[in-house]
Order: C-alpha cells, then sequence, then structure tokens
C-alpha cells in the first residue's frame, strides 16, 4: 500500500463543523465562510453573508490526481467522522472525510482531513492523501489540491490571489 500526502491551508474563521449522513453532506463552516463536500466529495465554498454573492454555485472537483489512462475525478463517500483534538497545537477539532475511487484493476482511496485549534480561529488546515488500494501499479502526473474558481464579486479593486 502506497500512501501519498498534501497538506494544504485554508484561513478561515472559527471552525464548526456539520454532517448529513443521509446523503454523506459534510458542512465545515467558520464565521461567514462554509466549504461543503458532497457524496462524490466535490466541494462547494461559499459565504453565509446574505450580501455576498455567491463565490460558487455549483459542487466542483477540487481535488484530484491525472495519471496517463484516467483521473480520479469521482470519489463515493464511504465513512465520515468527527474528532476532538488536544494534542501538541491545543484544542481542537478534527474531521475525516473517506472516498473511493474505481475504474478497472484501479482502486485508490482518498482521505480528506480537515483540522481547526482553538488557539488558531483562523485557520483549518487541510490533509489529503490517496491510498492505490488496487492491483495495479499506477504513476501519478499530476496531483491537483484545492482548485477553486471563484465567480467575480464586483469588487474594485478585482478579486486576485
Amino acid at each position: 500500500m502506497r500512501i501519498r500526502s498534501f497538506t494544504g491551508i485554508i484561513l478561515l474563521l472559527t471552525a464548526t463543523l456539520s454532517f448529513s449522513s443521509c446523503d454523506k453532506k459534510v458542512l465545515i463552516s467558520s464565521g461567514e465562510l462554509q466549504i461543503e463536500f458532497d457524496s462524490k466529495m466535490y466541494s462547494r465554498l461559499s459565504s453565509l453573508d446574505l450580501e455576498t454573492a455567491p463565490f460558487q454555485e455549483e459542487f466542483r472537483l477540487t481535488d484530484w490526481l491525472e495519471t496517463k489512462n484516467f483521473r480520479s475525478d469521482e470519489f463515493k463517500v464511504i465513512e465520515t467522522s468527527a474528532l476532538v483534538l488536544d494534542d501538541a497545537l491545543g484544542r481542537g477539532h478534527e474531521t475525516l472525510i473517506k472516498g473511493i475511487f474505481r475504474d478497472g484493476d484501479v482502486c485508490l482511496e482518498k482521505i480528506v482531513s480537515a483540522r481547526s485549534y482553538e488557539a488558531f480561529p483562523n485557520m483549518i488546515i487541510f490533509n489529503v492523501s490517496y491510498v492505490n488500494s488496487g492491483i495495479e501499479n499506477i504513476r501519478v502526473n499530476a496531483w491537483v489540491n484545492h482548485a477553486y474558481s471563484l465567480k467575480a464579486q464586483d469588487d474594485d479593486p478585482g478579486f486576485w490571489s
């Protein structure tokens, strides 16, 4: 079994987490910002401020692996969990989302970890890992994380990152 990992940081306000077990939708909200994950592990970034135009209207593929033969573009969520943390960084919360991608003999497990800490109220740390649990070796040509495309908000000056 081979595991690869990428850690990304998204700055948010104090994080609160909620789950909907029926459709395996996971919500990670913080202040006026919210990230949702659907049953395919697609995500949507939005604002909870009613006066702000939507950042994204639909769920989008934002994390994937590309190989010569496939792109891991649709995982099926198989498990979600929430943990209370008390470690070297202090007290906090961790949300885990696990999903499976299958394409012939290829089987990948994707694990998304989102951690927030009381001592760092404006941060959520994402760690995205993939496990090759199929019978074929996989040569990864591209690994993409957090590929969010935001709608323009008529800002002056325009939004950029």
